[in-house]
């Protein structure tokens, strides 16, 4: 057994766990210095495009479910994640996200915003 102290962090202070794919996504987070969500990418309509990206959870709603056709989509995780970190998250709010030895601690700098362009991070080779 170990002895552990547990923190209480202060109640206005929100944190949120990236899980970015059981780490797959984790370089690119912390090169990048972004955290984003691909469900999104399938659904979303052009007139959302560009920062700041703040549609009401009902506008979300109905992008999903005329994407599925299903309203049982829309009440499914991916509408919660994205409703999450689109309408939830704010700026000063902490971030947590896991590599494969290593937890990484951020804070939220901006509002969300939509850009198409491709994340990548440079592949480390050897140990």
């Amino acid at each position: 057994m170990t002895s552990l102290k547990l923190y209480e962090p202060p109640k206005e202070r929100r944190y949120w766990i990236a899980k970015a794919n059981a780490g797959k996504y984790f370089d690119i987070f912390c090169q990048n210095s972004v955290i984003a969500i691909g469900h999104l990418n399938k659904f979303l309509k052009q007139e959302f495009t560009g920062p700041p990206f703040k549609p009401e959870s009902w506008q979300i709603k109905n992008m999903m479910t005329e994407y599925k056709g299903d309203k049982k989509y829309c009440n499914s995780n991916n509408y919660g994640q994205v409703n999450s970190f689109v309408n939830e998250m704010s700026v000063g709010d902490w971030v947590l996200t896991k590599g494969e030895d290593v937890v990484r601690v951020g804070r939220v700098e901006s509002e969300p915003w939509v850009d198409s362009s491709p994340l990548q991070a440079q592949v480390k080779i050897g140990p």
